[in-house]
């Protein structure tokens, strides 16, 4: 683990190649079915959705973007994605946990990292695209009040454009395959994609949220969806 301006976790290659194509393999499937369905041709209008996947053109942003939960064709890499979480995790929340004096690391009250839900999007941005205006991830709604961590990974390598900006810290992220981030999610910490992009870029994102803030889901935290399970699966392939 690399930290960046004291607070952003950096780990190179934490996901392979293989893995990272195999997330774009099946993403781009599903956007080809979106598109034919409209009417085949880019682009598509804002907040244009097909089997769950949801396509923005605005002021803000040009992406498409899907649950990965929703889908059971990604269940394939879940476990990956997983077990890169608690890896990552459990690095980073250890680091900025230790007493001042040195003595064993403690950990926060209620932070416990096996019960993190797996809710998370892969998102797709077109050239000239990206989420371009600057935000941070923790806010007022039901869904973002209880976020307290950021996380992301780069399935493609970008030569040109689209880096990741904090401007608070004076960083730029240049998109490589398999990298991987952890940041703080509130206010501190407003970020974007540089408005230049000039090629696709894939991405996987997700939240570390306290435990009960997420509407519909218990106190103690979700298990991974589940083909079993209805009430964690949504039976798209």
């Amino acid at each position: 683990m690399e930290i960046i301006a004291d607070t952003i976790g950096l780990w190179q290659n934490a996901v392979s190649p293989e893995t990272c194509r195999k997330f774009i393999e099946v993403f781009d499937g599903k956007e080809q079915q979106g598109i034919a369905a409209y009417d085949g041709e880019l682009p598509l209008p804002d907040l244009y959705e097909h089997n769950a996947l949801v396509w923005r053109d605005n002021d803000k942003r040009i992406d498409v973007s899907c649950s990965v939960s929703n889908y059971a064709s990604f269940f394939e890499s879940r476990d990956v994605v997983r077990n890169l979480l608690m890896e990552t995790s459990l690095q980073y929340f250890k680091y900025f946990q230790k007493i001042p004096d040195g003595r064993e690391y403690v950990p926060r009250e209620g932070w416990t990292p096996h019960e993190q839900p797996m809710i998370y999007k892969m998102q797709k941005s077109y050239p000239n695209g990206g989420f371009c205006q600057y935000h941070f991830e923790q806010g007022p709604d039901d869904d973002t009040r209880g976020r307290y961590a950021v996380w992301m990974l780069y399935l493609n390598t970008v030569e040109q454009g689209g880096r990741t900006e904090f401007p608070n810290q004076s960083v730029e992220l240049k998109p490589q395959e398999g990298s991987f981030l952890i940041w703080p999610a509130a206010f501190t910490h407003p970020h974007r994609a540089t408005p230049d992009l000039q090629e696709t870029k894939y991405i996987l994102t997700g939240w570390f949220d306290h435990p009960g803030s997420l509407p519909g889901l218990p106190s103690e935290y979700a298990p991974m969806p589940s083909e079993e399970d209805p009430n964690t699966f949504r039976s798209l392939v």
